[in-house]
């Protein structure tokens, strides 16, 4: 913690006295300040004020002339070294900020920055790594969510208007925007050719994911990739109900532990059969999800299958339970999602629209 201390100054001027503050090693800002009082009284009083700043986390005493980069680094520190703070932000933050600490917006003082300097590190950085408008989107917001919070956590006084100011005009000039709607499901075609190379490469004894049964279980459960591979354990699977629990979902907004309980089907307890049975926190499913989408990314490139994502399998499978009878809300609870809105927006692909049988009558 920082340490305070009153030292006393025999001037030409005369007596006076210097109040010390120093950051301490596990304090979120290393800096440190001084200031002098004529009188011991005045310095006591102001060294009080500053303990009780300390105490109550609120280190504003020490913002003077703060730049970007050291702020956004001294958030980074704070905040990372947390496991469980950590986990609240996204996993890609930590780079993503570094990469605007590295930007020209990084020797400005804090509560000065306007829209131009957002807007122009914006531009650096989008020339240096070639982003796309969609992933130019996520990095304001990324940069936003660290000015909110270290104002809020360490007291800084970051301009979050200017962010705010810039925001319409990078989407004007289609600098940013919103991911663009896939519409790729996986074809009937598709699938033979995929479950015909798997097949071969069984064979061969060159695969040692069981990837056709993944692409079912996919196909099925309507998971994410994530989710089958490595989250799901031995200890979340009722043998006797044939009931699977998924816990801890992603949700964008909630930290809250959702949780879906899925009564399986004959398809999806035959390949968690197939699976080699281990202890209660082992996965069902135990294989690398980095690996499982190289994998996929090879055999869609040697079968010519062009911009077929393995997570599209989440929504092709959506996409036929509904089809198939299912109801908009089975759907959405089965993919982990809280409404209905991300099924329509994003999920259910190509899903034509049913004409009535009989002739419309006019009255």
């Amino acid at each position: 913690m920082a340490t305070v201390s009153i030292e006393p100054q025999n001037l030409k001027s005369g007596m006076s006295y210097k109040v010390r503050v120093r950051a301490g090693k596990k304090d979120p800002l290393k800096r440190s300040m001084s200031r002098t009082f004529k009188t011991k009284l005045k310095a006591e009083r102001f060294a009080k004020s500053i303990k009780a700043q300390i105490e109550a986390h609120d280190y504003g005493f020490l913002l003077t002339d703060l730049a970007v980069g050291d702020a956004l680094g001294q958030f980074q520190s704070y905040v990372f070294a947390d496991k469980a703070m950590a986990s609240q932000y996204n996993k890609n933050a930590p780079s993503i900020i570094k990469r605007f600490i590295d930007s020209s917006l990084a020797d400005l003082p804090i509560d000065l920055i306007g829209s131009h300097d957002i807007i122009k590190s914006m531009q650096e950085i989008q020339k240096q790594y070639q982003l796309s408008p969609s992933t130019m989107d996520g990095y304001l917001s990324a940069l936003s969510t660290a000015f909110i919070d270290a104002n809020a956590i360490l007291g800084f006084n970051f301009n979050i208007d200017a962010i705010r100011d810039a925001r319409p005009t990078l989407k004007r000039i289609g600098f940013i925007s919103k991911s663009p709607a896939r519409h790729r499901v996986l074809s009937l075609d598709e699938l033979k050719l995929i479950t015909k190379y798997y097949e071969n490469m069984d064979m061969r004894g060159r695969s040692s994911i069981p990837m056709i049964d993944l692409m079912w279980f996919a196909l099925y459960i309507c998971m994410r990739q994530g989710e089958i591979c490595q989250k799901l354990k031995w200890k979340h699977y009722d043998e006797t109900t044939h009931i699977l629990t998924v816990d801890k979902r992603k949700h964008p907004n909630d930290s809250k532990n959702k949780i879906t309980k899925i009564m399986l089907n004959a398809a999806t307890i035959e390949i968690i059969n197939k699976m080699p049975k281990g202890k209660p926190t082992d996965p069902i499913f135990p294989f690398n999800p980095k690996s499982v989408s190289s994998s996929w990314t090879i055999a869609m490139k040697k079968l010519g299958i062009d911009n077929l994502h393995f997570h599209d399998l989440r929504a092709t499978g959506s996409s036929e339970l509904y089809k198939h009878g299912m109801d908009l809300y089975g759907v959405s609870k089965l993919a982990g999602h809280s409404s209905a809105k991300m099924q329509l927006t994003h999920y259910l692909r190509n899903i034509p629209v049913v004409l009535p049988d009989d002739h419309i009558k006019l009255n």
